[in-house]
Parts: C-alpha cells; sequence; structure tokens
C-alpha cells in the first residue's frame, strides 16, 4: 500500500489549490502496543474474544480477522494475543494529529484512526510533494506506525484511494492518474452504509465506473439522496468543508511495549522519539516549555514513577533536553518493570522575540540559566534557591525562599550611591544586618541592660516595629549595638514581655 504514495508523489499535479493527504492508520491498535504489521513476531489484538487485528506473520500463517481466539489458538498456539486498548489508540491518534500540524494546521480527524491533510498551501514551504513525502515517510516509520495513503483533490476521495494498492502507474499526469484510480475504487471502500454497499454490489456494481454514466436522478431514486451527495462532495462538485483540529498547546506522547522492560538502558531509542516528538511541537507553535514530565507506566497503566526535568533557559534544542533526561535518570533506581512512558508538559508558553542588542545582557543570562538548570536537576528542585522580599512588618517575614527557575525573569538590582558626606559609621547605622538568627535568641540582662559575650553598647536605636496585632501583637524597639571585641550585633527590646533579644549580626 505504501508503494502507491509513491508513485503519486513522482509528478507535481498542476492544480495545487487543493490538496488532500489521508492517512489511514489500518494497524493503529498493533501499533499502539508497539506492535508492527509486519514484526517478525506472530501477534493479533483481540476485542470481545475475537481476533481484531493481526500482523503479516500471523496472516501468513492462516489467522483471520473474526475468528475466534480459541480458533487462533489451535491454529498457532505461540501467538502472541494483546487485549485491545481503546486508551492507546485514542493516544497515539492524538499524537498523530499533533504531528501532522507541522506539515498544515488543516489537519482533520477523519474517523478512529484516519487523519486528513490539506498540504496544497504547504509544498511551497516544503519544497514540493516529493520532499513532503519523504519527511513524513521518516517521521513515521521513525515513531513505528504503518500507514496507507491516498492523495487526491477532494477529502473523501483522498480516503477512498488510500484504499488502492495494486494500481500500474503510467507516464500520464497526476491529475489523470486520480481520475482513474477513482474511477477504478471498489465500492467496498465508500464512506457509506454496509447496507447501501450491499445494494449496490446486489444490482450488480463492483466499482465506481460501474455507476459513473448512470444519471443521478436514477441512482437517487434507487439509492437515495444521501448517496448522491456522498458522490458529489467524492468528485468535487459541491464544496465539503472539515472542522480542523485546533491542537491544544499542552503536550502529551506515549510509548508502550509488547513486554515489560526493567533496564532503563533498552529504552534510550525511545527517549530520544519522546524528546524529538517534544521538540517539534514547540518548533511548530513556536513555545518555550518550562517544565516537562516522565512518566512511566506498568502493564495495568498504574503509575510506578515519575520525575520532573526543570528549564530556566529559553535554548528549547533536543540535546538541552537529552541532557537533563539524562541528569535524572542517573538518580533513578529502577527496581521494578514498566510497559509505557508517557512524556509531557503543561508548562508552555509563547516564545519571546528577543533583541540582538550589542549591549543586552541577556546572552549572559541565559548562560547562568543553563547552569542552574543542570545543578536543579542534578541535585533536586529543593537544592536552590533565591530570597525575595516580601510585604511584612516583622524581618523574619519579611523574605522568603523561592525556586531559582525563573530567575531569568528578576528584576535588576538597584545600586545607590552611598551618602561620602556622613561617617562611615553613621551610614552603617542605618542597616540592618543581612545576617538574621533563625530563631530570635533571649539574651540576659543585668539591672536592665542586655548582655552578650560580655557588656554591650547601644550606639543606634530605637526603631520601632508594631504589628500584627490581629494574631499576636508585637511591639519591638530595635537597636545596633556594640560588643567588647568591636563587633556589631541587631538586638530588639520586647516591650510586652520587657525581654531582650538578638535578632542578627552585622558582617
Amino acid at each position: 500500500m505504501s508503494d502507491a504514495i509513491d508513485s503519486v508523489f513522482t509528478d507535481e499535479p498542476s492544480n495545487l489549490a487543493s490538496l488532500w493527504l489521508c492517512l489511514r492508520f489500518s494497524s493503529l491498535s498493533l501499533n499502539s502496543l508497539g506492535l508492527l504489521r509486519n514484526s517478525g513476531s506472530v501477534s493479533a489484538i483481540t476485542h470481545q474474544q475475537q481476533i481484531w487485528q493481526l500482523n503479516q506473520a500471523a496472516y501468513e500463517l492462516g489467522v483471520r480477522r473474526g475468528h475466534s481466539v480459541s480458533h487462533a489458538l489451535m491454529l498457532l498456539p505461540d501467538i502472541k494475543l494483546l487485549e485491545r486498548s481503546f486508551y492507546h489508540e485514542n493516544q497515539a491518534l492524538e499524537r498523530l494529529s499533533n504531528w501532522a500540524y507541522k506539515f498544515t494546521s488543516h489537519v482533520h480527524v477523519y474517523d478512529d484512526h484516519t487523519l486528513l491533510l490539506e498540504i496544497g498551501r504547504s509544498l511551497t514551504l516544503f519544497k514540493g510533494l516529493k520532499h513532503m513525502q519523504h519527511l513524513i515517510k521518516h517521521d513515521l516509520l521513525t515513531a513505528s506506525f504503518d500507514c496507507d495513503y491516498g492523495l487526491a483533490y477532494t477529502p473523501k476521495s483522498s480516503h477512498l484511494l488510500s484504499f488502492f494498492s495494486d494500481f500500474e502507474w503510467s507516464e500520464q499526469s497526476v491529475e489523470s492518474q486520480i481520475k482513474t484510480r477513482i474511477a477504478n475504487s471498489s465500492l467496498q471502500h465508500l464512506a457509506v452504509e454496509p447496507k447501501l454497499i450491499a445494494k449496490l454490489q446486489h444490482c450488480g456494481f463492483e466499482r465506481l465506473v460501474d455507476i459513473e454514466n448512470i444519471p443521478r436522478s436514477e441512482l437517487g431514486e434507487r439509492f437515495g439522496r444521501e448517496f448522491i451527495d456522498y458522490l458529489d462532495r467524492l468528485y468535487g462538485a459541491i464544496a465539503d468543508p472539515q472542522l480542523f483540529k485546533v491542537p491544544d498547546e499542552v503536550f502529551r506522547s506515549r510509548i508502550d511495549f509488547a513486554e515489560p522492560i526493567s533496564n532503563k538502558l533498552w529504552i534510550e531509542q525511545q527517549l530520544e522519539r519522546l524528546l524529538s516528538d517534544l521538540v517539534d511541537f514547540l518548533q511548530s507553535r513556536n513555545l518555550v516549555c518550562r517544565m516537562f514530565t516522565w512518566c512511566f507506566y506498568n502493564e495495568k497503566n498504574h503509575l510506578l514513577h515519575s520525575f520532573n526535568v526543570s528549564l530556566a533557559s529559553i535554548k528549547m534544542d533536543f540535546d538541552t533536553f537529552k541532557e537533563l533526561t539524562d541528569l535524572q535518570l542517573e538518580n533513578t533506581v529502577m527496581q521494578w518493570e514498566f510497559s509505557g512512558i508517557e512524556l509531557s508538559s503543561h508548562s508552555l508558553q509563547q516564545k519571546q522575540a528577543v533583541d540582538a542588542d550589542l549591549f543586552n545582557s541577556a546572552a549572559d543570562q541565559e548562560d547562568v540559566n543553563e547552569l542552574l538548570e543542570k545543578l536543579i536537576n542534578r541535585l533536586g528542585e529543593k537544592s536552590l534557591f533565591k530570597v525575595i522580599s516580601v510585604p511584612e512588618h516583622l524581618p523574619e517575614l519579611a523574605c522568603q525562599k523561592t525556586s531559582v527557575r525563573h530567575c531569568g525573569t528578576q528584576p535588576k538590582l538597584e545600586i545607590k550611591e552611598l551618602d561620602t558626606d556622613k561617617p562611615e559609621t553613621d551610614r552603617a547605622l542605618h542597616d540592618e544586618p543581612l545576617w538574621l538568627l533563625d530563631k530570635a535568641k533571649r539574651l540576659i540582662q543585668r539591672d536592665g541592660k542586655p548582655m552578650h559575650r560580655g557588656e554591650l553598647q547601644l550606639i543606634h536605636g530605637p526603631h520601632r516595629i508594631s504589628s500584627h496585632w490581629w494574631a499576636r501583637l508585637q511591639s519591638r524597639d530595635y537597636y545596633i549595638a556594640k560588643q567588647a571585641d568591636g563587633s556589631l550585633i541587631w538586638l530588639y527590646f520586647e516591650r510586652s514581655s520587657r525581654e531582650w533579644y538578638l535578632h542578627g549580626v552585622f558582617a
């Protein structure tokens, strides 16, 4: 089936205003569970105790769709049987529709295993049909998806031609080839009710060419107006508007394995596949990712383990993502078997244009961000933090720790010039210390005066702070005091308890 599209892509049609490509994933049940149509192992998908889908190896050994499970096991006792998973199929189709968005913004989900792409307006960008064909086939082969292709000028005809596999191509133009293929298509592949197809075949019609010369009025009287409407849309006589998918600004992609895996070295290629999908997703939508999540599931789809990869820089390339993922995996001990891997990201935002100014410090900040994201992913999110100010009166509450993940957006520090007219000692007295004790230390008193490593000399103050009257009133008088060795400390007198407390130390 895949050979058919090769012939179509050989020559470009003259009219590219509306060209539709159908991608029909007829083996989606197999592919979504990690199996290929031409895989070596004899495998099949079951549904309601019947064979639903099977690979070529099982077909060649006599198994057919619709056989009971017991019949298949009687024919092939060693056949590998997996239960159909609607969840994995839906996830796979969602992933494919997001991937197709890189080629065109006009992506229509036709049914539960088919996508329709309007590619006529994208051919110039992708340097023609031949090059686009190469990119599409390469991506699907890399992602392990079997696909049947159809190319035509209307959505329904492209879907019909995806069933055409044995047409001998001539030197005619592609436009003539498409017309000939449609005429020779079997009626059983029409997207109409099965009862209508049976009725057509009962009348002796097998191909579309058999009914081309019958007047529309007679066809309508015998087979209904809906059939005429379908034919008109098939041939392009009337418009056939499609509802195009608008992708969510959320990335999610998953790979499932036919057999449980316990060695993370075996999944290296699959991790790279998922990361490549993420990079393509970000580039096609001009997005920036601030964090992505890896999840590992067992064969019953229960979450076994997950970890986040944080990103501080704006570099959205595969090598960066891979390096940060490897840093996390180095600290992950896998003592369990997993059957599925999922990569997701909800922390996406539009990429902002950066001014290429010679004196712009953004480049230097980007180097800092890259270093920070490596440290965070190696040491853990809570190992690095920055201190920010908050609107609180009490000094111990005026600063808080926060993540350094978005440190690139922090405001620049405002540097004020010192007043050189004042003595150095006086300038220091107006400052609060950089070092606060985790908890204020109560000082002993002698004749009502605080003591700490000897007598203290109060050289500046008081500076009164009163707050938290709504909970427990804090009324403090702050002083700067000099110790016997000349060092400065920060202390306060609690007015309610009449106690002195050491709160900070000057460097």
